[in-house]
C-alpha cells in the first residue's frame, strides 16, 4: 500500500483516503485533538485491499475518492474479520449511497462540508464509543458460545459416566459376590496360595465398586443434589463417617482427635452428597497417613457456614500439584508411589458437591508433614 505524506500527530493511527487539502487539514487537527495520528493514502491504493495494517485503529473514507468501491471495500474488510471502525465523509448521503456502505459494515458518516476540527473530534469520540460497544458485545457472545459448548461437553461426559457406571456395576458386583462366597464357604477347601489370590481379587473387586460408585456420584445432575435437600445433623454424620473408617484407623494405629459440638449441628443439605465429601476426605487422610500418625476431624460454625476440617500427618501433596488434585482422574505423584490403586475421582467429587451446595474448599499441605482439607457448606440454601 502506497502511503502519502508524513504522519500527523502522535498516538493511535488513523488511515484516511482523502485528497482535498482543506479536508486533510481539518482531519489532522481534529484527530490530533483526540490523541490520534493520521496518515493519508491514495484512494486507488485501497482497491483490492484484503486487510488493514495491524497498527491502524480507524479508517476514514472520503466517498468522493472511493466512490462506488466504498461498499465493496467495507464488505471485504468485515468479511475478513476486520473490526476497525470505518468513518465515511459524504457530500449528499443519498447520492453517495452512504447507507449502502453502512449496511455493509461502515459505522458512521460526516456530511461535507465539514464544519471544523471539533466536528471531526466529536465524530471520532462517538465512533470510538460505538465501536467499543460492538466489540464488547462480540466478546460477550463469544464467551457465551464458549460456555454453551463447554456445557454440552460436560453433559456428554456425564452421560458417558452414567452409562459406564451403570453397565460396569452389575458384572463387578457379581464377581465380588462370587469371590466372597468362595472365600467364606465352609465346605470349600482351598490351598493357602489360592485363597490368598482370591482374597486379593476380592479386594480389587471392592475397590472397583468404590470407583464405580464415585463415577455414579460424579455424574449426578445438579437437580439430583438440589431436589434432595433435607435437614441433617452434621455432628452425627461425622461420627458415623469416622466410625466407618475405624478398621483402617485401628490397623494403622492412628491417633484420632475429634473436635465436634456436644449438641446437634443441623444443616439443610444433600445428605448423600455431604456424606461422600466427608467419607472421601477421611479415606484419603487414613490411606496416605503414616502408621501411628494423627488424624484430626473438626466441625464448627463459621460465618453462616458449617466448617468441616480434616487433617492428617501423612505424605502431603507437592506444591506444584496441589491445585490439580481436584481434577478428575488425577493423583499426585507421591500418592501414586505410596498407594498403587486409586481412581483419582474422590476429590473431584468432593469439589463438585461442595460447589453445588454453594460452598468452598481449601487445601493446605506440605510434603512429609501432612495435609489439611477445609470445607465450608452454607447451613441454609434457598430453592433454585
Amino acid at each position: 500500500m502506497d502511503f502519502v505524506g508524513n504522519v500527523s500527530g502522535q498516538g493511535r493511527l488513523v488511515l484516511a483516503a482523502v485528497e482535498d487539502p482543506d479536508v486533510r487539514a481539518l482531519l489532522s487537527t481534529g484527530l490530533v485533538q483526540e490523541n490520534f495520528a493520521v496518515r493519508f493514502v491514495e484512494g486507488s491504493a485501497l482497491r483490492g485491499i484484503q486487510s488493514l495494517p495491524g497498527e491502524v485503529e480507524c479508517l476514514v473514507l472520503d466517498m468522493e475518492v472511493t466512490g462506488d468501491h466504498t461498499s465493496v471495500l467495507t464488505r471485504t474488510l468485515r468479511d475478513r474479520g476486520c473490526t476497525v471502525p470505518i468513518l465515511l465523509l459524504a457530500g449528499d448521503p443519498a447520492c453517495d449511497d452512504v447507507f449502502a456502505a453502512i449496511r455493509e459494515g461502515a459505522d458512521d458518516f460526516i456530511r461535507k462540508p465539514i464544519q471544523g476540527a471539533e466536528h471531526v473530534a466529536l465524530a471520532m469520540r462517538r465512533l470510538s464509543a460505538f465501536r467499543s460497544c460492538i466489540l464488547d458485545n462480540s466478546k460477550l457472545r463469544a464467551q457465551q458460545e464458549k460456555a454453551r459448548q463447554q456445557e454440552l461437553l460436560d453433559r456428554d461426559r456425564l452421560k458417558f459416566f452414567r452409562f459406564a457406571s451403570h453397565e460396569l456395576k452389575s458384572p463387578v458386583v457379581a464377581i465380588r459376590s462370587s469371590l466372597h462366597a468362595v472365600l467364606e464357604g465352609k465346605d470349600v477347601t482351598l490351598q493357602e496360595r489360592y485363597r490368598a489370590l482370591l482374597g486379593r481379587a476380592a479386594v480389587r473387586a471392592d475397590q472397583l465398586i468404590d470407583m464405580i460408585n464415585d463415577l455414579t456420584a460424579l455424574s449426578a445432575d445438579r437437580s439430583d443434589l438440589r431436589n434432595n435437600y433435607q435437614e441433617v445433623d452434621l455432628a452425627h454424620l461425622l461420627v458415623e463417617c469416622v466410625s466407618n473408617q475405624s478398621p483402617v484407623i485401628e490397623a494403622k494405629k492412628l491417633v484420632l482427635c475429634m473436635d465436634l459440638p456436644n449438641e446437634p449441628f443441623p444443616a439443610t443439605c444433600n445428605r448423600y452428597g455431604v456424606e461422600k465429601v466427608v467419607a472421601n476426605l477421611l479415606s484419603n487422610a487414613c490411606r496416605y497417613n503414616v502408621p501411628g500418625g494423627q488424624l484430626s476431624v473438626s466441625l464448627a460454625l463459621d460465618e453462616g457456614s458449617a466448617r468441616i476440617r480434616v487433617t492428617d500427618t501423612g505424605i502431603g501433596i507437592p506444591e506444584a500439584e496441589r491445585e490439580r488434585v481436584f481434577d478428575e482422574f488425577y493423583r499426585a505423584s507421591n500418592a501414586r508411589s505410596a498407594v498403587s490403586f486409586g481412581s483419582g475421582l474422590g476429590l473431584a467429587l468432593v469439589k463438585k458437591v461442595v460447589l453445588e451446595h454453594g460452598g468452598r474448599i481449601d487445601v493446605q499441605s506440605a510434603v512429609g508433614a501432612g495435609t489439611t482439607f477445609t470445607v465450608w457448606i452454607p447451613l441454609r440454601r434457598g430453592k433454585e
